[in-house]
């Protein structure tokens, strides 16, 4: 009778040790995979704030995305007064489809959702943070290319669904969203 008790005891003091090794091994695989995905968004990015990289890989950004978090702000715009209108969407379209953002891609799903709903208005922050990351990393004309082609696509969707023609007028919330960007390549 003991020993068909210490068999039992053995028994579940292994189950027990499975589970926790197995749980033990997913944890470290999980860990590994995003490692591995901080070193491509590094490599991909150039970007060596691990805290950003950290927050790109929460939102789920994956290299194949990465190139969406630069049609963010058009996006950010485009909701700033809590509509999306047909004109602004179109803007937006054509915006991503002149930096080779195509439908059946990860960044053209991605750009998809946040045309369908309002994205977490804390993407904005860390798109804010991306900008400061990545200014290290580029060569100042570059930075400043790069500046000067999103704050006018920006613009230029701001633009889109206001005044006469869809000329002239950009709404309060419109212009807080196009300083905060301003402000993130100070």
């Amino acid at each position: 009778m003991d020993d068909a008790l210490a068999k039992r005891g053995r028994s579940l003091e292994e189950a027990f040790f499975i589970d926790r090794d197995n749980k033990l091994i997913a944890e470290r695989k999980r860990l590994e995979e995003m490692q591995k995905t901080k070193e491509v968004l590094t490599q991909v990015s150039g970007i060596r704030d691990s805290k950003l990289l950290d927050q790109l890989i929460a939102l789920n950004m994956s290299p194949a995305s990465l190139a969406s978090l630069m049609i963010f702000p058009l996006v950010a715009v485009a909701w700033a007064d809590g509509q999306l209108s047909d004109v602004e969407k179109t803007a937006v379209l054509e915006a991503a489809a002149s930096q080779g953002i195509k439908p059946q891609t990860p960044n053209y799903a991605i750009l998809e959702a946040w045309l369908s709903k309002p994205p977490a208005p804390s993407l904005l922050d860390v798109w804010i943070d991306y900008i400061r990351a990545i200014r290290g990393v580029m060569q100042p004309q570059e930075f400043s290319a790069l500046q000067t082609e999103l704050l006018q696509r920006a613009q230029k969707v701001a633009g889109a669904s206001g005044g006469v023609l869809g000329i002239g007028k950009v709404s309060t919330e419109e212009k807080a969203v196009l300083n905060k960007m301003q402000d993130a390549f100070k």
